[in-house]
């Protein structure tokens, strides 16, 4: 049973992974404070002797987009792999793991972190995690709803943080930043506000 849970956790983020090598960034406009932040961070991985002393707080290797729906967060966390030369995006939203079988979440995060490292390493490139919806998957522990699981999910996500390769970056997405777990915001260093188009951009 084992065995068929960490398989059927593989086939899930697999299916989730995006090969960026030789496909066009999507555009962005309007956002340049945001690219300003993503080039920042580019600028930290490449020269982390620059980033000392009160600049260290705020690098790091995980950054938190929110803002409205429909405001693009996808498209920017796509746009920052493609800033950031990624070799591939894995795409995680909340119906990727709610609605598995018991233990399935929890081992699909863990096989999530050990893919992309693998793929990090072995193309000696930098991979991007995309989390999605990350209100939905890491909410506020003691809550209402909570059960047994979600508390696994948790734990698994921030054990697999902690352990984070540098050349993987966690970008999560949300609309509900409140409702993320405190120990899952810390894990994010850069928050970045990403708001909905002005009448200038949209015309």
């Amino acid at each position: 049973m084992a065995d068929e849970t960490q398989e059927t956790a593989l086939r899930k983020v697999k299916a989730c992974e995006v090969v960026l090598d030789g496909t066009p960034p999507p555009p962005i406009v309007g956002l340049d404070s945001v690219m300003q932040v993503a080039r920042d961070v580019q600028l930290e991985r490449q020269h982390p002797e620059l980033f000392q002393g009160a600049l260290a707080a705020r690098t790091g290797t995980s950054m938190l987009l929110f803002g409205p729906p429909g405001c693009g967060k996808t498209m920017v966390a796509t746009t920052v792999a493609h800033v950031l030369g990624a070799y591939s995006l894995f795409r995680v939203s909340a119906s990727t793991l709610t609605g598995m079988f018991y233990g399935q979440a929890e081992a699909a995060v863990a096989a999530l972190f050990h893919e992309a490292t693998e793929r990090a390493t072995a193309r000696k490139r930098l991979v991007v995690i995309f989390l999605d919806e990350l209100d939905a998957l890491m909410g506020t522990r003691g809550g209402a709803k909570e059960d047994g699981s979600d508390r696994k999910l948790l734990t698994q996500t921030l054990t697999s943080m902690n352990a984070l390769h540098r050349d993987v970056l966690v970008v999560g997405a949300t609309n509900r930043p409140q409702d993320i777990d405190a120990a899952v915001r810390r894990r994010f260093p850069f928050r970045l506000h990403v708001p909905l188009p002005s009448a200038a951009v949209r015309t």
